[in-house]
């Protein structure tokens, strides 16, 4: 094959790539924290151990809940913290006066991920149970935090800092007031906390490559 027809062949392959992956969606791992005591019908099980939580909804509810076990104490597939917390204060501070609630866990060896997905949902899409700040650990090191704004339903979040390596995991919230006038709320109700395993990033330096390419080569067959 002759050059000028190499250039614009390789050329129009690398920027067919960048089309296909220019789409490409978040990788979302539903197994890997999945707890390993997971059996019959909950999830499958994963590689999460030594649940942890700041506390539990009537001192019973089962950490696992949030983590594929689908028969958990209070409700059988979410995970609901102590009620009677001080909701809140909307200064996107966590801990300046609000209850901050935690769950804590490791994994059975080192994992690299590079975001999380958490589905969180208040008591009918409501404040009750809401939740309002979030924050993400890998390791003792703070590697996200957002802000829920009560929001009810799955929230996918990539770090910004790239991909992280470990096995110990950290996730804090805090929680919305019940009532436009109360400080006091219920406690933040979590359906579900996977992890992301991989990014496919917009290769915009790849497809200026590669339409480079195919200018040569077009040039060159003139």
């Amino acid at each position: 094959m002759k050059v000028k027809h190499l250039l614009l062949f390789t050329g129009l392959n690398i920027a067919l790539l960048f089309f296909n992956s220019a789409f490409a969606l978040t990788v979302v791992d539903s197994v890997l924290f999945n707890a390993t005591t997971n059996t019959g019908g909950d999830e499958t099980a994963g590689l999460g151990i030594n649940f942890n939580a700041s506390s539990r909804v009537f001192g019973t509810d089962t950490i696992e809940d949030a983590f594929g076990n689908n028969n958990g104490a209070v409700e059988l597939t979410s995970f609901i913290f102590e009620d009677n917390q001080t909701a809140d204060n909307g200064d996107q501070v966590m801990g300046n006066g609000e209850t901050v609630n935690f769950i804590t866990w490791n994994t059975t060896q080192a994992v690299a991920i590079a975001g999380f997905k958490i589905n969180l949902t208040g008591d009918g899409g409501g404040p009750k149970r809401a939740t309002e700040l979030v924050r993400f650990s890998v390791g003792g090191v703070v590697v996200d935090f957002f802000d829920n704004n009560a929001g009810s339903g799955s929230v996918v979040r990539i770090f910004s800092g790239g991909v992280v390596t470990g096995n110990s995991f950290r996730i804090e919230l805090t929680s919305t007031s019940s009532t436009v006038s109360s400080p006091t709320s219920n406690g933040p109700r979590i359906f579900e906390i996977d992890a992301v395993v991989q990014v496919v990033p917009e290769p915009s330096s790849l497809l200026l490559f590669a339409l480079g390419l195919v200018a040569i080569g077009i040039r060159r067959l003139h």
